[in-house]
Formats: structure tokens, sequence, C-alpha cells
């Protein structure tokens, strides 16, 4: 009995008052704490998570709209969160879209998984002195990627169990397809968000040994030397660079393959001079 504390982000009253009933009528729950919606995931939301928990488990509902759980839902999550020792638990569930309600099965989050944005659901519950021994190894304060960073430094030391049951029911906002969805990452008024999350990601490649220095030395390999001699380039230029005279005269001397033989750009007849000028060694490019 009341094993969980739950943090809700907060824009307003009206906005809070269902899922806030709604959490405060459930045996499991000790307390309902809102935060500020504005700041819910960054780093110093996540370490005043941290200071005001006190019940074994905590829950993050990581959306602004109305939140409930199926009948005994939140004792099943806290069974199997016990069963498994696991750091965080999530599930599947239910959305609401457009009046209608869809099944929302979600995935399990395998060691490789580090996508800021992966689905998780909406509803995060953490074992609390997992939580907080993530927290005290927080040494960026981030404004957009403290959650983010919680859940990578929490399964540093422990697991993220996925179970697979519909347990709540969340209303949906963002319809769109995921396709459209995908380019959120390089829209420009995101840059800010991907800046932190590519820290944060770089700095847990650290700590679990897998990160790897973006160092790459030169390769140069020289051509076939029956024809022009061309070079090929990979990572830098051959000597001369690209605005050599000598070394564009090598790879055009060969028009007949580079430029339009019989056999055409890249042909049974090309040389590999040819082939590269036509883009069929992938990682090269001619030196023209």
């Amino acid at each position: 009995m009341n094993r969980i504390d739950c943090f809700i982000p907060y824009v307003n009253d009206e906005q809070v008052a269902v899922t806030l009933a709604n959490l405060n009528s459930e045996t499991e729950v000790a307390r309902v704490i809102p935060l500020d919606a504005s700041s819910f995931k960054s780093t110093a939301s996540i370490k005043e998570v941290a200071s005001k928990a006190e019940a074994p488990f905590v829950l993050l509902y990581t959306k602004t709209t109305d939140l409930s759980f199926g009948k005994f839902s939140l004792e099943r999550i806290l069974a199997v969160a016990e069963d498994t020792s696991a750091s965080m638990i999530y599930s599947d569930h239910i959305k609401e879209m457009d009046g209608e309600r869809v099944f929302a099965p979600v995935i399990d989050c395998q060691m490789g998984a580090l996508r800021d944005d992966f689905d998780f659901g909406s509803v995060l519950v953490f074992r609390t002195s997992a939580l907080k021994e993530a927290v005290s190894r927080m040494d960026v304060d981030y404004e957009y990627a403290g959650l983010y960073d919680l859940r990578l430094k929490v399964s540093q030391k422990g697991s993220l169990v996925h179970l697979s049951e519909f347990l709540y029911y969340e209303i949906e906002t963002d319809t769109r397809k995921s396709g459209e969805k995908l380019f959120d990452y390089v829209d420009p008024k995101n840059r800010a968000v991907q800046i932190e999350m590519e820290r944060a990601c770089t700095s847990h490649l650290k700590d679990i040994g897998g990160y790897l220095e973006p160092v790459f030395p030169a390769v140069l390999l020289r051509g076939d030397r029956t024809g022009s001699g061309g070079y090929l380039r990979r990572g830098s230029d051959p000597p001369g660079g690209p605005g050599d005279p000598a070394g564009r005269r090598r790879v055009q001397r060969r028009g007949g393959e580079a430029a339009g033989h019989r056999n055409g750009p890249g042909g049974k007849g090309g040389s590999r001079e040819g082939k590269a000028a036509a883009g069929h060694l992938p990682g090269y490019a001619a030196f023209v």
C-alpha cells in the first residue's frame, strides 16, 4: 500500500484535474506531486523528483493530457517491478486518438537502443533507490535532456523491463504519421534540443566504454595503372588536391569510361576510375 509517488507535468489546475483525481483514487499511490510542465524533462526537475521521492517507487507521467489506469493495473506494474528488481519498468497501453481507442504496444529496450525518442509510452516507473543513485551521478544540467540522461544512467546499473500488457489509457495529441515525426530531428527549431541529447548520449557512451574517438586516418588508393593512373580518394584529397590540373587530366584522359564510352559509365569495359567517377564504388569519390 502507498508504494509509489507520482510526478505529473502541471500547466494549470484544469489540465491536471482528471489525472490528479485518477491517481489519488489508486490505493498504491502515496502522493501526487505536480511539476512545472515547461521544465519537466530538465535536469533540475529530475533532481527535484529525487529530493521529494519518499516511496519505494516513482512514477513519471510525461504528457499533459488525461491519464487513467485499468483496474489493478498499477498493482500489476509494481508487482512485476518487485519480482524483476527492475530499475525502470514501462508497459504497453491504449491511446485515444480522434475519439477512438487503439492499442499501442511498445518494444523491448535493448542495450544498444540509444534513441532519445525511444517509445516507452508516457508512464515510466522507477525504483526510487535506482533513480536517486542515477541522479547522484548527474554532473551536467540539461534544459531538455534531463529525463533522457536519467534513463541512460539508470540503464547503466540496472534493467529496463517492458511489461507486455495494456495497462493504462492516454490521449494522443500528436497524430502525425511516423514518417513525418522522423524529420523532427533535423528541424532547425529543435537544434538546441538535439545538441543536448547528443551530449547526454556521448557522456553515456564514455561511461560504459562504448565511445570511439572520431579520428579517421586518410587512406589513399591508386587506381588502375594500366590506364590513366588516376587517384581514388577516401577521407582526404590525394597530392595536389582537387584543383590540380594534372590530376584532373589523369582521370579525364580515360574519357571513354568516365564520360560516356560505348560500354557506359561503370560498365563492363569501364576502368576503376570510370566507375568511381560514375559513383559505382561506394565510399570513394573520383579525384577529378
